[in-house]
């Protein structure tokens, strides 16, 4: 009688467990996001213009400094020519954009 017990016991909680997993979905790990460095490769004309955006925001962060030196009501020769190569450059780099 034990014995009958016990195997139906077994054969309950098999078909609960199996009734059970079949009703709980997987659980399934998520991919991570693809990284932000995942970016194709420059072109040579890419990295050209990076470079003179670079070279341009140098020479204005030297037409500021340059700027800042000068008094209120004089600008030396030095300012001026700075500011056209700026503007020069800033001209070139936008046609280049287009």
């Amino acid at each position: 009688m034990k014995a009958m017990q016990t195997a139906a016991l077994i054969a309950a909680m098999t078909l609960m467990t199996s009734a059970w997993a079949q009703s709980a979905a997987p659980v399934l790990p998520t991919p991570p996001p693809p990284a932000v460095t995942d970016k194709p490769p420059m072109s040579d004309k890419q990295k050209q213009l990076l470079e003179e955006t670079n070279a341009l925001l140098k020479m204005a962060a030297e037409l500021k400094v340059s700027v800042d030196r000068s008094t209120k009501d004089q600008l030396s020769l030095d300012v001026v020519r700075k500011a056209e190569a700026v503007e020069k450059m800033a001209r070139e780099l936008k046609a280049k954009l287009k």
